[in-house]
């Protein structure tokens, strides 16, 4: 059992490898361009991954473990916020997911004498929704960074389904059924072939999503405050999702670590609203 498979901000991995620091430099140094700035700290015997924000994340060897810690830039170690605690900043989960993509990596790098098929993802393109109450209906409107609507998503109550439509080619490109919605289950379906069928696995300890792109698991995971979202396809991080608006869930961050399936974590942005909004 992996204990510390449900910890944010810190994890640890038996060194089993016997790897030194200088091992552990070299193989995330390949991920620079994913991770951001990584460089050894020499008189601490610890590498620094900058994360690009308020925090990043220190990797070291202590008591033959491989330790991935979130740290403030200051270089003061935060703790994560207790289980249930509502307050955490997008800077925070950023870190956070970071560590879990490089605890990832290392972990499957040792239990696999270095044959591995982990890999870190950066993120290539931040979108924002938020979303508008309407007397019989309700619209998301997804913008790219330079607050340019690119997306449309309409919802038809009577239906029970939401519609995904690029503003640009007028063309629909998804279509989100919530019919099951009081049993936590989904339906997407991405023109023209590909249907993903999501449901909330119960026995998880954070709210958690699964179902399958072809024959590929897709798995999307909150942290403990239901704010922040992963998304993964077979492990590998495909993009995030972070509640802007703690109170009335209606604005959200995404990022797109794979451009292919932007539309589908705009679906699963949907998904996320409808389920906290119970």
């Amino acid at each position: 059992m992996d204990i510390m498979k449900d910890f944010e901000g810190i994890k640890k991995i038996n060194n089993t490898l016997n790897l030194d620091i200088n091992n552990l430099y070299e193989l995330l140094l390949k991920y620079k361009n994913q991770i951001g700035n990584v460089f050894f700290y020499e008189e601490k015997n610890k590498i620094i991954c900058d994360t690009n924000g308020e925090y990043c994340a220190y990797v070291y060897i202590q008591d033959n473990k491989i330790v991935i810690e979130r740290n403030l830039d200051t270089g003061e170690n935060i703790t994560s916020p207790n289980i249930g605690e509502s307050i955490k900043s997008v800077d925070m989960s950023i870190a956070d997911r970071m560590i879990e993509q490089i605890y990832d990596l290392l972990l499957d790098y040792t239990n696999h004498n270095g044959d591995f098929k982990e890999y870190i993802t950066g993120v290539e393109k931040i979108l924002y929704s938020y979303q508008e109450e309407k007397t019989f209906s309700d619209i998301f409107f997804i913008k790219d960074n330079t607050n340019k609507d690119i997306y449309e998503v309409t919802n038809n109550k009577l239906l029970k389904e939401y519609n995904i439509k690029n503003i640009e080619s007028k063309m629909q490109e998804i279509n989100i059924n919530y019919k099951n919605k009081s049993q936590n289950k989904f339906n997407i379906i991405k023109f023209p072939y590909t249907t993903i069928s999501l449901s909330k696995e119960e026995n998880e300890n954070k709210t958690t999503f699964v179902g399958n792109i072809g024959n590929k698991r897709l798995q999307i995971t909150a942290d403990y405050t239901d704010n922040h979202y992963i998304v993964e396809l077979d492990d590998i991080v495909i993009g995030a999702i972070d509640s802007l608006d703690e109170v009335n869930k209606n604005k959200y961050r995404l990022e797109i670590n794979d451009l292919e399936y932007e539309s589908i974590i705009i679906a699963i942005n949907v998904i996320i609203d409808l389920y906290l909004g119970k």
